[in-house]
């Protein structure tokens, strides 16, 4: 796939994308492979896919700072997304949910 990216003259930038995916997508099926739980794999694929798509966004032009946002919101959820698959009660979540939506929306106004 991306070798074919590159015969069509796809950007190296695009290629190096597919790639990336291509490398993440082979991690998690070796994880599922090795014995761990689909939900952990799931987690791994969220992930993926939202950090693909901030480097998508700067590739069209998009500022780096909307960019930090995205990625910042991206990684706290999937933050709270391990803490409730570790077993943290549903109040420490919410609270560490709270602050980050918090801290992204200040962010935002700045």
């Amino acid at each position: 796939k991306i070798n074919s990216l590159n015969q069509s003259g796809t950007s190296t930038h695009s290629v190096s994308l597919a790639h990336q995916l291509t490398r993440s997508v082979w991690h998690i099926n070796s994880r599922c492979q090795s014995g761990t739980s689909t939900y952990s794999v799931s987690l791994v694929h969220q992930l993926t896919l939202s950090v693909w798509y901030i480097n998508s966004l700067c590739q069209s032009g998009t500022s780096n700072h909307s960019v930090s946002l995205a990625q910042q919101l991206t990684l706290s959820v999937w933050h709270i997304n391990s803490l409730v698959w570790s077993g943290t009660s549903t109040q420490s979540v919410s609270l560490v949910h709270q602050t980050t939506l918090s801290v992204w929306y200040i962010n935002s106004l700045c």
